[in-house]
């Protein structure tokens, strides 16, 4: 008995009942009617994505109803092949950050990161760095932003004299820079 592997496109395309790709997609399904459907974990995290994040449970339900009668493969085969492999370790190179405009705002100890952490909230520490160790780079981001928002004309970081990290935007109409704590959201 031959095996189709179901991918996430497909997928939603069956439950949601897409309406260009629904029919013809069951119409092809049908000529393998003696075939077993399969299904990965990693479909079900790229279906259910969308759904739980709007938090549309009738969805959440209709899916996991369609995943749960289909065989699921195990994934660890293909985790060799070169191609996955590849991809996986392209995605262990990205560092991801849910930035908080608020968490922002706040003071850092003072000293230069690479990344920024979970939160954002070392976001001058990240110029720091960009400053000391990517000078130029540092400037041709800064004449992106500069596009980007009006007025701004450049973005430094101070430290005070306790060893905290001042973020400074400067806007070319005024004089003295604005600081994170008094920029908006958006800004940030």
């Amino acid at each position: 008995m031959d095996k189709v592997y179901l991918d996430s496109c497909l997928v939603i395309y069956l439950v949601e009942r897409h309406p260009r790709f629904f029919v013809p997609l069951r119409e092809r399904l049908a000529t393998h009617a003696d075939a077993t459907f399969c299904v990965s974990a990693l479909t079900r995290l790229e279906v259910l994505a969308r759904p739980l994040r709007e938090h549309d449970e009738p969805l959440v339900r209709r899916y996991e109803a369609f995943l749960k009668v289909h065989e699921r493969l195990p994934i660890d085969d293909a985790m060799e092949h070169p191609r996955i492999k590849r991809f996986r370790d392209f995605l262990k190179g990205w560092y991801l950050s849910y930035f908080y405009p608020d968490a922002a705002r706040s003071l850092p100890s003072a000293g230069p990161q690479r990344h920024l952490n979970v939160h954002g909230d070392n976001i001058g520490n990240v110029v720091q760095f960009m400053e000391r160790d990517h000078r130029d780079r540092f400037k041709r981001i800064l004449k992106r932003i500069a596009a980007k928002i009006p007025g701004i004309s450049g973005i430094d970081t101070l430290e005070t004299q306790d060893k905290r990290v001042l973020l400074r935007f400067n806007d070319g109409a005024f004089q003295d820079p604005f600081f994170a704590q008094q920029m908006s959201d958006g800004t940030l």
